[in-house]
C-alpha cells in the first residue's frame, strides 16, 4: 500500500507541474489527431480477494508487487468522440513472493472520455483485456488460489484525470489475470490495485 501511495502522489505532482514547465503552442495536445500514442508507468500490490472485493476497499495487500510499462496507440477515435478503441502491450515485473515476468499483448482497449468537467479535470474511463503470459508459474496466485498457470486471460479497468491541455495523466489501474470462466483453466489469476502516470505523444 505504501508503494502505490508514493507512485500516486508523484504522479500527482508531474501532472500538476507539467503545465507550468512551457509545452509550446504547436506541439500536439493529449485531444489532437496527433496524439495517437501514449507511454504509461505504474506500480501497485496484489490483494488476497477478487476484483470486486479490490476496487470496493474490501481486500487486503500481500507481499506481491509489481511494475508495469505499457505502450498504447489509438485505433478509432477522435477527441470529439465520446468512445475510442486502441491496442496497447504491457510488461510487468514482479517483486516479493513471486519475481517473474508478464507480457500482456495484445490488449484491444475501449476507452469513454465524455464527461461534463473535462474543461476542468479530463477523465477517461477505460477497460482493456487481451492475452497474459509469466516466465514462472506465480507463487502468490497459488497461494491466492490452489493452482494458477503461465498462460490466462489479462484484464484491466482504469481511469485516468488530467489537466485540460496537458499531454500527463495520473493513472489509476486494476491489474487483473484471471481463467476467464474456465477458459484458460479451472482455477488461478491475481488482482493489483496500481497507480502511475501516463503521457500522450
Amino acid at each position: 500500500m505504501r508503494h502505490a501511495l508514493v507512485i500516486g502522489l508523484l504522479s500527482l505532482v508531474v501532472v500538476l507541474v507539467s503545465p507550468c514547465l512551457g509545452r509550446s503552442e504547436a506541439t500536439p495536445g493529449p485531444e489532437s489527431a496527433d496524439s495517437s500514442y501514449a507511454l504509461s508507468l505504474y506500480g501497485g500490490a496484489l490483494t488476497d480477494e477478487d476484483w470486486r472485493k479490490s476496487i470496493g476497499g474490501q481486500a487486503d495487500f500481500v507481499e506481491s508487487q509489481l511494475i508495469v510499462a505499457a505502450v498504447q496507440r489509438s485505433l478509432w477515435g477522435e477527441s470529439s468522440d465520446p468512445w475510442s478503441i486502441g491496442v496497447e502491450a504491457n510488461v510487468a515485473k514482479h517483486f516479493g513472493i513471486q519475481e517473474h515476468w508478464e507480457f500482456n499483448l495484445p490488449v484491444l482497449t475501449l476507452n469513454w472520455h465524455r464527461f461534463p468537467w473535462n474543461e476542468t479535470l479530463r477523465q477517461r474511463v477505460g477497460f482493456g483485456a487481451g492475452p497474459s503470459v509469466t516466465t514462472q508459474r506465480p507463487k502468490a496466485e497459488e497461494e491466492i488460489n490452489p493452482s494458477s498457470r503461465h498462460l490466462l486471460l489479462y484484464w484491466h479497468l482504469e481511469t485516468t484525470l488530467a489537466l485540460p491541455q496537458s499531454p500527463w495523466s495520473v493513472l489509476f489501474r486494476l491489474h487483473h489475470r484471471s481463467t476467464a470462466y474456465g477458459v484458460f483453466g479451472d482455477e488461478g489469476g491475481s488482482n493489483a490495485l496500481t497507480t502511475g502516470i501516463r503521457y500522450h505523444f
